[in-house]
């Protein structure tokens, strides 16, 4: 048979309604419950993969994925999924969109687990009612992309919606709103790997009177990542770091940290390195100290980022530095509010200036 360019030669075969086994080219037999669609797929370079159609159901992602190989593709229909699913191969599963397709984990336990080694795409899905002591939502000790993807109304004391040691990717369309960590960490993300996020929102986690101690979200621990290239970090309430309490490493290249709520770094409580690249902004937070942020480590701000319009109802509007924070030109402080000192920077430590503006703060730009 001769091939064509990126020629791909395509195997569809409709299951009947009970449950059965298909076998493909490569000899692998995948067992599928309920109806649907499988299609095998053999590529130019011989790889052979397949896609599945899953109906909703109790226990029907879980029962597909028990005979899955890696490269397959799991489309979920319509409806609701009541399952807390294991995902050891490294596949993708995709729903019928955000608002159409939801996986409930009951309460009894996390809606999704990657351990380490797998990589996942998950899309096109709502995923809620997880309920555990670590990681609510999703626990990952893998890589995971997350497109167009609603994680609501999970709970745990670490992680409400995600518990990551892995790699995550979170672009446009996702959604972290409405899950708890109460009292605990991290009601959006607890974070000790990586995370890249290029667009999306984490809002509205743990709102009302029990709001997590620390990172309402997302909580950066010692030695995690958060590399911030778009998105919004918003509305979410904590006693220390309202949108990310940090003791890792932040970089923002973009994006937004706004209208969070927190006794102590409205925006960020930092405990370790704090980067504002062009295009990135902290504003509209509010805390006792430090609206934007309460700095104990390290804060460079770079040309083109902000921090604007935050509140501290006590001390620094902007920031209240107990660290080191650099300030390199084309950087800005400006707006913000210290209702009792240091509307734009109350300093206990060390500030260095290489350019930059701190202006038009209430009562002053910088205390003492």
């Amino acid at each position: 048979m001769r091939h064509y360019g990126r020629l791909l030669i395509a195997l569809l075969i409709i299951l009947p309604a009970a449950c059965g086994s298909v076998s493909f080219e490569g000899g692998r037999t995948v067992s599928i419950s309920g109806s649907g669609v499988v299609q095998g797929i053999i590529t130019s370079n011989g790889a052979t993969g397949a896609s599945f159609t899953i109906p909703p159901g109790t226990g029907t992602i879980s029962n597909a994925l028990s005979n899955a190989a890696d490269n397959d593709i799991f489309l979920l229909e319509k409806g609701t999924y009541f399952d807390n699913v294991l995902i050891d191969k490294s596949l993708s599963i995709t729903g019928a969109g955000a608002t159409l397709t939801t996986v409930d984990g009951q309460h009894k336990g996390s809606v999704f687990t990657i351990p380490s080694g797998v990589t996942t795409t998950l899309a096109d899905m709502t995923i809620q009612n997880g309920y555990s002591g670590i990681a609510g939502g999703i626990f990952n000790d893998g890589t995971i992309n997350l497109n167009n993807v609603l994680i609501t109304g999970n709970a745990a004391t670490y992680g409400g919606g995600i518990y990551n040691i892995g790699m995550i990717t979170m672009n446009s369309g996702t959604s972290i709103t409405g899950n708890t960590a109460t009292y605990g960490k991290g009601s959006g993300i607890f974070n000790t790997g990586t995370i890249t996020i290029n667009g999306g929102t984490i809002s509205d986690n743990n709102a009302g009177y029990n709001a997590s101690y620390y990172g309402g979200g997302i909580y950066n621990d010692i030695g995690g990542t958060i590399i911030m290239n778009g998105g919004t970090i918003s509305r979410n309430p904590a006693i220390y770091g309202g949108g990310i309490y940090n003791a890792g490493t932040v970089t923002m290249n973009g994006g937004t940290i706004s209208d969070n709520l927190a006794d102590n770094g409205g925006g960020i409580e930092n405990h370790g390195t704090v980067t504002m690249n062009s295009g990135s902004s902290i504003t509209g937070n509010t805390a006792y100290n430090g609206g934007g942020i309460v700095n104990y480590g390290t804060v460079t701000m770079n040309s083109g980022c902000s921090i604007t319009d935050n509140t501290g109802y006590t001390n620094g509007g902007g920031i209240y530095n107990i660290g080191t924070v650099t300030l390199n030109s084309g950087s800005s402080i400006t707006g913000n509010i210290g209702q009792h000192g240091g509307g734009g920077i109350y300093n206990t430590g060390t500030i260095t200036m290489n350019g930059g503006t701190i202006s038009n703060n209430k009562p002053d730009n910088v205390f003492p």
